[in-house]
């Protein structure tokens, strides 16, 4: 049987070449994510007409620098940072997807990151993405756009607290 070949990992979005982030086949560190996690906010302030918003401000802002940036980020991790980011891009009407399977299972969260899944993950492009036009402030009981595939991500009990990264936590 022939060796299949395989396909070289994603080249990151070009927003990545304005960032002091720089990877290869190892494993992420936690301030890694932290880095490129402040990047994506700031991608997202220079091209989302509400920007980023508060919710990932207080996310982002709110990282420092601790002895613990040095430690290995799980796939688990990476999730609990990366979606709150995709929930922003589907409230502004942005209809990608995210790179991994919200169904998968969670024991796959365990699992020690490596940087071609980070560029994946944070790997959102909005060259050429216009939002929509602002819609109606949604009514009580409503949910907004891609809340339903947010909840789609099933139980998070595995995941770590994004929160967790501000304070020095696992």
């Amino acid at each position: 049987m022939a060796a299949e070949a395989q396909s070289p990992p994603p080249a990151p979005p070009g927003w990545w070449s304005a960032t002091d982030v720089q990877g290869g086949q190892t494993a992420v560190t936690r301030g890694l994510l932290k880095s490129v996690a402040r990047h994506a906010a700031a991608h997202l302030d220079a091209t989302l007409p509400g920007g980023a918003g508060g919710a990932l401000h207080s996310l982002v802002d709110g990282y420092q620098p601790g002895v613990e940036d040095g430690l290995e980020v799980t796939f688990g991790t990476m999730r609990a940072v990366a979606l709150p980011f995709y929930q922003r891009l589907w409230q502004e009407g942005w209809t990608g997807e995210t790179p991994w399977d919200l169904d998968a299972p969670e024991n796959a969260n365990g699992t020690p990151l490596t940087f071609p899944e980070l560029e994946t993950a944070f790997g959102f492009d909005l060259t050429g993405f216009a939002a929509p036009a602002p819609a109606p402030v949604s009514k009580p009981g409503k949910s907004l756009p891609g809340a339903a595939s947010a909840a789609a991500a099933g139980p998070q009990a595995n995941l770590i607290n994004p929160a967790t990264l501000v304070a020095g936590g696992n």
